[in-house]
């Protein structure tokens, strides 16, 4: 079985899945300007809902509207020796 972990921000009352971060510099210029149009394009490529900035990092993301989860059984057998 293959298990993949999402990567979950939460903003606010809000819940994001990350679909994708880069380093900030990769979004500005020289003059320490937000190149807007490399913002959009990689926003459209990913089909993201926003793009938050945390420090260095800025995330790429689509919000969750309803969680899906699975149930899984937790019961454990607990043996004793003596």
């Amino acid at each position: 079985m293959l298990t993949v972990h999402k990567l979950l921000v939460r903003q606010g009352d809000a819940l994001y899945e990350v679909l994708d971060m880069f380093n900030t510099e990769s979004f500005y210029n020289e003059e320490k300007l937000l190149k807007q149009t490399a913002l959009d394009f990689f926003k459209e490529h990913l089909k993201a809902d926003i793009v938050l900035k945390n420090g260095p990092k800025m995330y790429f993301c689509k919000k969750i509207d309803e969680l899906e989860f699975e149930m899984v059984n937790t019961d454990m057998a607990v043996t004793t020796q003596a």
